[in-house]
């Protein structure tokens, strides 16, 4: 009688493995993995979308950079031909401030040489 519920106990697991792998349940694990593969690709279209959407923006902010730099370049070279023509310029201002005034523009131009230099 042990040996026979023994065999019972072994059948009855057998017959719930099989009832695990019948038809519905399978169809079902395959139904389930479309859904997860459909929603897999439709995540990566998203992600290249938005890549390509990321890759549009940075190509606009880098030639937006660009011609800042040039407009920043012309203006600079705008600024150090007015200084020149205001400093060549007869001046009213006392020659003491107009020195003071001299020797400003000179340090100011040698910090913006570092600047640039990297220094």
């Amino acid at each position: 009688s042990h040996a026979g519920e023994r065999d019972r106990a072994a059948r009855t697991r057998t017959t719930i493995m099989l009832n695990l792998w019948s038809g519905w349940i399978q169809l079902g694990f395959a139904g389930f993995a479309a859904i997860v593969f459909v929603a897999f690709v439709w995540l990566v279209k998203e992600v290249i979308r938005v890549i390509g959407n990321v890759t549009k923006v940075v190509s606009a902010n880098t030639a937006t950079i660009a011609a800042l730099g040039a407009t920043l370049g012309e203006n600079k070279t705008l600024s150090i031909e007015i200084k020149d023509k205001l400093l060549e310029s007869p001046c009213m201002l006392p020659d003491e401030v107009r020195g003071k005034v001299r020797e400003w523009m000179k340090d100011f131009e040698k910090r913006a040489e570092q600047r640039e230099g990297g220094v």
